[in-house]
């Protein structure tokens, strides 16, 4: 799921406030919620930029990045954190706001996990001009 959208089980008013988004800057630690630059998703109201049928909820993750419930993206950095699944021909499935889903087709080769002697390399990668990226970004969050 989306780091950027959700309501957070942990904070004191018993899962009300938005997730804090703390990678959308590229770094963890950043609160969204409260001080960040970047937008993050608690309600239907709160989803005006991007737009409902714009911003994704839910994605298909590549199997050797799963490392916790959420997607991680860095808006504010072209950098892989979290990757997603190339699993159907270099593309992976999207559910958004508004209740549709569709499968994008990646077009930057860096945007696939590179596998060698059966383990996934994952770790952060900067993709400075990514096409994927950029679409990615645009679709997780907007600045406030």
């Amino acid at each position: 799921m989306s780091q950027a959208v959700g309501t957070d089980p942990y904070s004191p008013s018993f899962g009300k406030m938005a997730v804090n988004g703390p990678w959308l800057t590229g770094s963890s630690g950043q609160n969204n919620r409260t001080s960040g630059p970047w937008r993050v998703y608690a309600k239907e109201s709160d989803v005006v930029d991007p737009g409902p049928s714009s911003l994704w909820v839910l994605i298909d993750e590549d199997q050797w990045s799963i490392n916790d419930a959420g997607f991680a993206v860095g808006c504010g950095q072209a950098k892989w954190i979290d990757w997603p699944g190339t699993y159907h021909n270099m593309a992976c499935g999207l559910a958004f706001a508004d209740g549709h889903s569709e499968i994008h087709k990646w077009k930057d080769p860096r945007t696939k996990v590179v596998v060698r002697n059966g383990v996934g390399q994952v770790s952060q990668m900067t993709v400075t001009g990514s096409v994927d990226w950029q679409w990615i970004a645009e679709r997780t969050s907007a600045k406030r």
